[in-house]
């Protein structure tokens, strides 16, 4: 699939401990993030180190993650033993 330069990626979380590796949350998006999760929302945070430069925002340096509340993704996501790019 051909995207261009400017498309946006979301990141596939199993878990918020996943999840805190590749994104900066203070507390108070932290305890959003528990009440909501897993679930049917991305929320865009500043990216970590951690995190290809493809997938993030390249002026914000930003990226969106979800953890899903489907069951297969997690399954998936357990197998894969790290997150997927959606």
């Amino acid at each position: 699939r051909r995207l261009d330069d400017k498309h946006n990626f979301t990141l596939l979380c199993r878990d918020l401990s996943e999840l805190s590796l590749y994104a900066r949350v203070d507390n108070s998006a932290f305890r959003l993030l528990k009440n909501n999760t897993p679930g049917p929302y991305t929320f865009i945070f500043q990216g970590t180190k951690e995190v290809p430069r493809r997938l993030m925002n390249a002026k914000r340096k930003t990226l969106g993650i979800r953890v899903p509340d489907n069951q297969i993704a997690l399954d998936l996501l357990e197998a894969l033993g790290e997150p997927m790019m959606s």
